[in-house]
């Protein structure tokens, strides 16, 4: 691999004597070409005198702008990373299987009675989409920019011009996201999804029949995913919340544009009858309760799940005490409304969460517009997360159940308010382009630093 930094100099013979003996130096123009081999230095005097073709000339127009845009920029020329690592590209299938069977081995070993044949295929698809996503790049760029409200950092790849990956981007269609902004105020965390989700239905009919060993069961799976491929979707927005404090601590709401809205229920009639499952040695058994309420004179619809852990797969009691918390005592308990082409779905606070999603207005809250403004106008996949206060609640829930024997009570964190301030990821796909943006604005890092110096008066002794 070739090592060369190209500095911009106004003083050669100060930076060459900073730079030290170790390095050999060539100059143009006011740039110092610094290598500690000689020989790549001919290579770029070459290179500026033209004689040579530079990176400018193999990467488009796209990347030379995201190379040009931030602080700190980083670009990675696909093909000459492939040919440097060609033999580990040609193995990597292999290495890819020689992992999954160790990981399949060591669980074996660990747990003889469960069943990880469906984990691992799919890790093993995932791989492999990963590594057509690398044969298929051609350039990737990453820029960091610092502004006065928050660090962005920018991300492009680059694919080959109608290779698989290509292909598939140009399946999946951008969207405003203007649903997220239905969900309600106040949550810690925000996603939305938006796509052709058809071209994954092969692949979920073929997971869930290996998840599925009996026959009914995989009957079923195939007649909701046949039903799933007759409908048109749209944006899926979902909110998520923690609240240490109350029995019942996960709150989720989601809303998912679906057309005709009917087929969910036909869907969810079909998988909440007698399916009862094992997935990795865990027991699954969804009901389903259809017209079990009325809010508004809306119809909603009761999904149950209870889990069955496998004697001796948590011998502290300390997933099952989490569980609890997170879910309650009954379990996941889902309500759902069908209403014109969407569907609402709800966990945690029974049928007053229902109630919030239902009623909820357009987004009014300054951090969340702002966060919102900072991410693509048109994306696949948007996330909005306050991750200071995630944090800050996640540690008082799991405190809360005295399942880590610590000497930090979950009590002591009352006292920790944090300022509400959301981290954004976004991205979006389009033909031969994948773009990725990461905002992460200054009150998240004044967050963390709140949290620091809390967790320094908690340690500090008495006087």
């Amino acid at each position: 691999m070739k090592g060369v930094l190209l500095l911009p100099a106004t003083d050669t013979t100060k930076l060459k004597t900073a730079m030290g003996s170790a390095f050999k130096f060539a100059e143009k123009d006011g740039w110092l070409a610094c290598s500690r081999a000689e020989q790549y230095l001919g290579e770029f005097e070459r290179c500026q005198s033209g004689q040579v073709e530079s990176i400018a000339g193999k990467i488009d127009d796209r990347t030379k702008s995201a190379l040009m845009s931030g602080h700190l920029c980083v670009v990675v020329n696909g093909p000459a990373l492939k040919e440097a690592f060609a033999d580990e590209l040609a193995s990597a299938e292999d290495r890819l299987e020689e992992l999954l069977q160790n990981m399949k081995e060591l669980i074996r070993t660990g747990n003889p009675e469960m069943d990880m044949a469906f984990v691992l295929d799919m890790y093993r698809d995932f791989g492999k989409v990963l590594l057509q996503g690398v044969r298929d790049s051609n350039s990737a760029a990453i820029s960091v920019k610092v502004t006065d409200d928050a660090v962005q950092i920018e991300h492009l790849l680059t694919v080959e011009a109608d290779s698989k990956t290509d292909a598939f981007f140009q399946t999946q269609p951008v969207s405003d996201m203007a649903r997220l902004t239905s969900v309600p105020e106040g949550l810690a965390g925000y996603m939305a999804i938006h796509g052709d989700p058809h071209v994954l239905f092969d692949w979920s009919e073929r997971m869930m029949l290996q998840m599925f060993k009996e026959d009914e069961l995989k009957e079923k799976a195939a007649k909701s995913i046949a039903l799933m491929r007759a409908a048109e979707f749209g944006t899926l927005a979902v909110g998520g919340d923690l609240l240490p404090d109350e029995d019942t601590a996960l709150r989720y709401f989601a809303l998912s544009e679906i057309s005709p809205s009917s087929v969910m229920r036909e869907a969810f009639e079909i998988l909440g009858t007698g399916m009862d499952y094992e997935i990795a040695g865990i027991r699954q058994k969804q009901t389903v309760e259809m017209d079990a309420e009325t809010i508004d004179g809306q119809s909603v619809h009761i999904l149950r799940m209870e889990q069955t852990m496998p004697e001796g797969f948590d011998p502290t009691g300390m997933q099952k005490a989490i569980n609890e918390k997170m879910y309650g005592p009954d379990g996941i308990v889902q309500r759902i409304v069908l209403k014109d082409d969407l569907v609402l779905q709800t966990m945690g606070g029974e049928s007053a969460s229902m109630k919030r999603l239902m009623t909820a207005t357009k987004w009014s809250d300054s951090q969340l517009l702002a966060a919102r403004a900072r991410q693509y106008e048109q994306a696949n996949v948007l996330i909005l997360v306050d991750v200071p206060n995630s944090v800050e609640k996640f540690a008082k829930l799991i405190l809360g159940t005295g399942v880590f024997p610590v000497p930090v009570k979950a009590e002591q964190l009352d006292g920790l308010e944090i300022a509400p301030s959301y981290a954004g990821f976004s991205m979006a796909v389009e033909k031969q382009h994948l773009t990725a943006r990461t905002s992460i604005p200054t009150e998240t890092f004044r967050g963390f630093v709140q949290i620091g110096m809390f967790v320094q008066q908690l340690g500090a002794p008495a006087r």
